[in-house]
């Protein structure tokens, strides 16, 4: 096989009385023909779903947060663009990353103060993080904010989601992806923040 991984399905029947195997069949299915990693979008991690799902994850958020902050949570998922994981808004049909006044609109904060505690706390929970992106030579940057795939549904992982929460996603991933992203030549990105 041309490839270093891929996936065996093996379906033996067994006759109950006699405990016989009767028949064995395997299948052989390579991952990079199913589609499990592009090079463009990063790594399909689950099925299409726009809800916020929990996995087998540290942060357990009906412990931390209350009601009405994970209102406000699902509504930031609802401002994922497509499978980047970005934050965004479209603005005269150009997509815009959200910065944080506008998410403090979107999580429905008049004060900017209270917006600011309410995202140190999703930051400390790991819930979310951003990247400052550096646009041009003169200096200009932008921020771009992610919310953690482990909770946020999106069909793919791309390398700057993976490396803002590699010490948390590294656990469901398989090692092949883990070298693909970190094989990836590094984007001018610096590390997110721990506060606003």
């Amino acid at each position: 096989m041309s490839n270093k991984y891929s996936v065996e399905n093996v379906k033996i029947i067994v006759d109950k009385s006699t405990g016989e195997v009767v028949s064995k069949f395997t299948s052989c299915n390579d991952f990079h023909s199913r589609g499990y990693f592009d090079e463009q979008k990063g790594y399909r991690f689950r099925a299409r779903s726009k809800k916020l799902i929990r996995l087998d994850v540290d942060i357990d958020l009906l412990q931390q947060l209350n009601n009405s902050e994970l209102g406000r949570v699902y509504r930031l998922t609802r401002l994922i663009w497509q499978d980047t994981g970005v934050l965004a808004k479209v603005v005269n049909r150009a997509v815009l990353p959200l910065q944080r006044n506008d998410l403090y609109e979107y999580m429905g904060f008049d004060s900017s103060r209270r917006g600011r505690e309410f995202l140190d706390k999703l930051l400390s929970l790991s819930l979310i993080r951003y990247v400052v992106v550096n646009l041009d030579d003169k200096g200009t940057t932008e921020e771009q904010w992610y919310l953690n795939p482990l909770y946020a549904a999106t069909n793919y992982i791309n390398r700057n989601q993976y490396l803002l929460w590699r010490d948390q996603i590294d656990k469901f991933i398989p090692d092949y992806i883990k070298d693909k992203f970190l094989s990836v030549k590094s984007e001018n990105i610096e590390n997110s923040k721990k506060t606003c």
